[in-house]
């Protein structure tokens, strides 16, 4: 996991959600304090909050919760090369286990594109991409009438 994690974006989306927690990279394997603690204690309440703080608290380490932020969000992670990713979903496809996908790129300013310049070629090939629909609405796309 580690070599797939950027540490500095995830640090700077940890920091979004805990503003005024004073915390570096050269922290990574360490617990989090007391003070820091409080400080996240003190947030704006959201789940993600609430979460992170309950495993700092809990005695995880920084990277614990920077991997924790960046990653599932309670949804299927997928990792790989490219062509291992791409292998994953078309699996997920054949086997009728899903017949789309919704994108949760941890990055969001380079992460859609990422996927879309890699992911998205190996899998149109496959069929398990749809480059055009039956219809100009959902309902002719479900076969259903007007």
């Amino acid at each position: 996991m580690d070599a797939l994690t950027d540490y500095g974006y995830a640090l700077q989306r940890f920091k979004q959600i805990f503003k005024k927690l004073d915390i570096e990279l050269g922290q990574l394997d360490q617990q989090l304090n007391l003070g820091q603690l409080k400080i996240m204690s003190q947030a704006e309440q959201s789940t993600t909050a609430n979460k992170l703080y309950q495993q700092a608290a809990s005695g995880e380490s920084l990277r614990a919760l920077l991997n924790s932020l960046v990653t599932a969000r309670g949804h299927w992670t997928p990792l790989g090369t490219v062509a291992e990713i791409a292998m994953q979903m078309q699996q997920r496809v054949n086997e009728l286990c899903a017949d789309g996908f919704i994108v949760l790129p941890s990055d969001l300013e380079h992460g859609l594109d990422g996927f879309l310049n890699s992911i998205v070629p190996h899998l149109k090939p496959q069929g398990a991409f749809r480059t055009d629909y039956e219809g100009r609405a959902l309902r002719a796309h479900l076969g259903l009438k007007n």
